[in-house]
């Protein structure tokens, strides 16, 4: 277990303001408008874990840029897991950047890489269980973590594991046609 620094005051000395431009039109879902400001801070800036977030985060909203998020997800994590010398027994969880785990877990089942996507959904579900909110958008977010499992685990042929997380789901949204649906193609299967 670790702690959450403070917030620094700025995300970048020469990029603070573009960033925080971004994230205004993110939440007013401007996202090309907000990707085509972040593209020179990045230029600039290769490595700035808050730039990344912010561009990653914004084309995962453009359907034609998801796989270059997805690659700067990839980037992201792995600058926030460099630090950790003892990767076989230690997991971390940078609190700044929760939601890229869990959207990077997306992003692996839509690349079929299941094993990948239950690490980093798993990640992200942690996050928010600490942040442990009654916010509604994190209950939404948490559903989604729940479903998404259930589906990667389907798809690894876990079907203990894939039931436990639509079960789990249910318990939130009665009515999730997702979960539905692979419990209903889990009906006929042996589950142990």
């Amino acid at each position: 277990m670790g702690r959450v620094q403070e917030a620094p005051s700025r995300f970048s000395d020469k990029h603070d303001d573009t960033i925080k431009k971004a994230e205004g039109l993110y939440s007013e879902k401007r996202f090309h408008e907000a990707a085509q400001m972040l593209y020179p801070a990045l230029h600039n800036e290769p490595e700035n874990l808050f730039i990344l977030n912010e561009l990653a985060r914004t084309l995962f909203w453009i359907k034609e840029k998801r796989q270059e998020s997805f690659d700067l997800y990839k980037k992201l994590i792995s600058l926030l897991d460099a630090p950790v010398e003892d990767k076989h027994n230690t997991v971390r969880i940078d609190m700044w950047f929760f939601e890229a785990y869990w959207k990077l877990g997306s992003l692996y089942l839509d690349h079929k890489e299941y094993e990948k996507a239950v690490f980093e959904i798993s990640r992200g579900m942690y996050a928010i269980a600490i942040l442990k909110t009654d916010q509604p958008i994190y209950e939404q977010v948490y559903e989604q973590q729940l479903s998404y499992l259930c589906e990667a685990y389907y798809f690894l042929g876990n079907y203990r594991f894939a039931k436990y997380f639509a079960c789990k789901t249910l318990e939130i949204n009665r009515k999730n046609d997702y979960v539905l649906w692979f419990l209903a193609q889990m009906k006929d299967k042996r589950i142990n």
